[in-house]
This record gives structure tokens, C-alpha cells and sequence, in this order.
């Protein structure tokens, strides 16, 4: 029987990128019936957590126009931990993917993620991407392609916080809620990639990864 997929945004006062961010998320979702053969199409829900801009009023209308996007909404700011888990308390799916910030989700972290679901023994799991700042020999190696490292990727040597994505099987929800749920380990795997951008002459850039 295929996989039904259910994704979950904690989102607050953000009106002014999410409706990019659902339509992007949206785009995407294709790709999974494409990339794994059991998945059916998938839904999306959306928690607001009290926004006070017009947060709302975009995810309704988003909502409305869309057979795959749910909304729900916090009357009042309750954090975005409790956002997170009113979407799982309210998702139809066998797979429940809960975005643990308010950010754009990572399509790469999607896939890592339901490639461990195919293995039926593993209950949740967490997978996390990390922009980690540029390193000296690796700037040292792209100067060698006349880079100026201060003036086009001076961007690179920061860092933006971590962004988890959490998975959870919801057949074993209550599994691990009852008496025998102290047996189960939950582990936690992370992929970190630097990338660096180099403009062409004709200025198109182009993607520069470290193998690791």
C-alpha cells in the first residue's frame, strides 16, 4: 500500500516569504512519487502560532486554492515546539515530517529522511542541515580560479543556524507512548555541505562543492 506523507510548517509573522516558500514546497512534492515508487501524494499543513501580521489570511487563501495544503492556527503564540506538535496531532499521513523552524524546508533533508523510513524498524528520526563557514584551505584552492574571497564570498564565512527536520512513523506513535516505549533508541543523523559561489564571465554562477 503506498506511503502517505504528511509535512508539517510551524510558521509566525512571516508574511512577507511564505507564500514563495509554499509554492516552492508544493512544486517539489511530484519529485517524491518520482523518487520513491510506495508514496502517494502528500499533504502539507500549515500551523500558524499566533502571527500578527497577515500570515493567516495568506495560508487560508493558499489553503483554499489547494487540494494538498492544510491550515491551522494558534490563537495566541505557544511556541513553535507546540505548533510542530498540532500538526502531527492533526496529520492523515503514515510519515509525518515536522519543520522544526520557521524556514524553508531542505527537499535534500526530505529525501535523506524517507530513504531511513524504507528501514520498517526505524520509529522517528531527525536529519539537519548546517551551513558551516568556509574553510582556509578551500579558500585558498578556489583563489587559485581568481576568486577575490573578500569581495564575492564574504557571505560564506557565516553561519545560519541549524535546521531540523524531524520524522516520525505515526503507527508507532503509540508505541512508543506505552509501556514498552522505553525499549526504543531514537537516533539522529546530519549531512553538512559547504557551497561556494563563483560568477562566470558571462555571470551565471556556479556551485562549488567540497567532496568530503
Amino acid at each position: 500500500m503506498p506511503v502517505r506523507i504528511s509535512i508539517v510548517l510551524p510558521i509566525r509573522n512571516c508574511e512577507a516569504e511564505i507564500a514563495a516558500r509554499i509554492d516552492a514546497l508544493v512544486a517539489s512534492l511530484p519529485r517524491l512519487v518520482d523518487s520513491f515508487v510506495e508514496i502517494s501524494p502528500s499533504e502539507i499543513i500549515i500551523v500558524d502560532d499566533g502571527s500578527r501580521d497577515g500570515s493567516a489570511e495568506i495560508c487560508q487563501q493558499l489553503a483554499d486554492q489547494s487540494d494538498v495544503i492544510r491550515f491551522l492556527r494558534h490563537d495566541r503564540p505557544r511556541g513553535l515546539e507546540a505548533a510542530g506538535q498540532t500538526g502531527l496531532e492533526r496529520a492523515s499521513g503514515d510519515v509525518v515530517l515536522i519543520q522544526e523552524r520557521d524556514a524553508q524546508v531542505n527537499f535534500a533533508d526530505v529525501i535523506h529522511l524517507l530513504r531511513l523510513c524504507e528501514d520498517t524498524s526505524i520509529v522517528a528520526a531527525r536529519a539537519e542541515s548546517v551551513q558551516e563557514p568556509v574553510t582556509a584551505s578551500l579558500v585558498r584552492r578556489v583563489r587559485l580560479w581568481g576568486i577575490a574571497y573578500d569581495k564575492q564570498l564574504g557571505s560564506a564565512k557565516e553561519t545560519t543556524p541549524s535546521c531540523g527536520l524531524q520524522m516520525v512513523r505515526r503507527s508507532n506513535l503509540q508505541r512508543l507512548s506505552g509501556p514498552d516505549g522505553k525499549r526504543y533508541r531514537l537516533e539522529g543523523r546530519s549531512h553538512r555541505v559547504t557551497s561556494l559561489q563563483r560568477e562566470h564571465a558571462a555571470g551565471t554562477p556556479r556551485s562549488v562543492t567540497p567532496a568530503k
